[in-house]
């Protein structure tokens, strides 16, 4: 059976964090917005930009590196009361872009790998990233 989409819970990622840190943390609380109880509960994050960790109730639930970008909630959802926490992770280009256009005493990023990123310049377009939505709790009917 096809699962049924609950009402989006409200999570607000930073999507202007590109730089300063390659670790975005997004902590936010939900409600399921159901009565009746379903076989299982999926927690959809849209579309995210790379690799995203989902912890719900202090409970690691999966770390999220490709589509599709969900993961089985049911076990640690509870009707109301829960603490939704997902670390988003994005690309080392990102920091390596921003930090060109820093004096080398004030760059951030040190790599070695000069190879991997000789084509990129202070004025490369950044990569996107972040949590890119929509996320939203999804429910599994017998």
């Amino acid at each position: 059976m096809k699962p049924k989409q609950a009402p989006a819970p409200r999570v607000e990622a930073d999507q202007t964090v590109r730089l300063p840190i390659n670790t975005k943390n997004t902590t936010s609380s939900i409600r399921t917005g159901f009565t009746d109880q379903p076989k299982r509960f999926w927690l959809d994050l849209g579309e995210v930009k790379e690799v995203a960790e989902v912890r719900l109730n202090g409970q690691t639930l999966g770390l999220l590196w490709c589509f599709p970008w969900h993961v089985d909630i049911t076990k640690a959802v509870k009707p109301t009361g829960n603490v939704l926490e997902i670390d988003v992770i994005n690309l080392w280009a990102n920091r390596v872009i921003g930090d060109l256009g820093q004096p080398k005493e004030k760059r951030f990023a040190k790599t070695h790998d000069v190879f991997r990123f000789d084509r990129l310049t202070k004025t490369t377009p950044l990569i996107g990233s972040g949590l890119l939505g929509p996320v939203t709790v999804q429910r599994e009917q017998d």
